[in-house]
């Protein structure tokens, strides 16, 4: 009986509750309501008005590619403001060609938008204030300090070598040093990967990562090759792993390599993989281990897949290498075996 009672009690103040919120004048009535609205696009520089003073939202972006890099950033003049990074960055460009004098604020304000429609009146571009990518790709080409004039494809073998520290790309033909092109590499958070790899695909894909991509054969994350709409990061450690370069500067490297061209990514001096660490199984995953694996391989010790991870078998083989070579077989690389192994550039 009292489990029934307690039931009909329930349903009884539920009901009375109900009514009680429905019933005009209730305080549901007084909560305020919520109306979302898209936010007013003030257009070309010449329609400014001050804008409301409310807080703007983040600038808008768009990131739909498999690398996470940089994505396309549309901006433009609205009310409320744009604000954010990328208009940081977009305010550095336009003060380093003359047409912004105000404060690096990261706010997409009348006096920047006025800046961006200066710049693109004076560039061939539709002479408003909105930042589209052609915009972006505009100044980012315009950035470029070297000359416009293409160099001959190089006449032998294209190899290529990235210099982590010094935060150059060269490109070798047949060994010889034919050019070299200042790059963005990796943040200390999301570090370039070391260790020799091969162009596996070509893509014209542009947008957020400028005009030209060239894929690495990483089994442990994607990694590239690619052009950039951020040139003021190109010399610095800034990616998230990819190798950064000027787009004008990726399209010409473009068209030297082919699918299947090596690559070879060191933090210096010439042969050095990041002091050739200490490896063994359960230990340190990425380049390093692929290094080891491809060169046992190449040797016919190794006959499983190059993925970068130190497993059983890649043990097993590093033992006999070392048991054949007349040192301890530990199954660990040490300098003694990094030694033994020979591993010389683009071997």
């Amino acid at each position: 009986m009292s489990r029934h009672l307690a039931i009909f009690a329930f349903f009884a103040i539920f009901g009375v509750l109900t009514a009680f919120y429905l019933l005009p004048g209730s305080p549901y009535d007084q909560l305020p309501q919520v109306v979302e609205t898209e936010p007013k696009d003030l257009g070309a520089a010449s329609t400014f008005s001050s804008p409301s003073p409310v807080a703007p939202p983040k600038a808008e972006y768009i990131t739909s590619y498999p690398c996470d890099c940089e994505g396309d950033r549309l901006l433009y003049y609205t009310d409320p403001w744009l604000r954010g990074s990328e208009v940081v960055e977009l305010q550095k460009l336009l003060q380093s060609f003359g047409e912004y004098q105000g404060g690096i604020d990261g706010v997409f304000g009348p006096q920047t938008a006025a800046a961006v429609q200066n710049y693109k009146s004076k560039h061939g571009l539709p002479a408003d204030s909105r930042v589209d990518l052609a915009t972006w790709r505009s100044l980012a080409d315009a950035s470029l300090p070297v000359g416009r004039e293409k160099t001959l494809p190089p006449p032998g073998k294209v190899r290529i070598k990235i210099d982590i520290y010094a935060r150059r790309l060269t490109v070798y033909s047949d060994e010889t040093p034919y050019k070299v092109y200042p790059v963005a590499v990796g943040k200390p958070e999301t570090p370039t990967p070391l260790g020799y790899f091969r162009i596996v695909s070509k893509e014209w894909w542009g947008e957020g990562f400028g005009t030209r991509w060239m894929q690495l054969d990483t089994k442990f994350g994607k990694y590239g090759i690619h052009g950039t709409n951020k040139p003021w990061s190109i010399g610095s450690f800034a990616s998230h792993g990819c190798i950064r370069m000027h787009n004008r500067h990726v399209e010409e490297l473009f068209e030297w390599v082919k699918v299947g061209t090596p690559v070879y990514i060191t933090k210096g001096p010439w042969g050095e993989l990041g002091g050739r660490p200490l490896l063994k199984r359960g230990g340190l995953k990425g380049s390093p281990v692929m290094v080891v694996q491809r060169r046992l391989k190449q040797l016919g010790y190794y006959d499983i897949g190059v993925d970068g991870i130190y497993g059983f078998g890649t043990q097993q083989a590093v033992k006999k290498f070392q048991e054949d070579h007349g040192l301890n077989p530990t199954g660990v690389v040490d300098t003694a075996t990094w030694d033994a192994l020979g591993l010389f550039y683009f071997e």
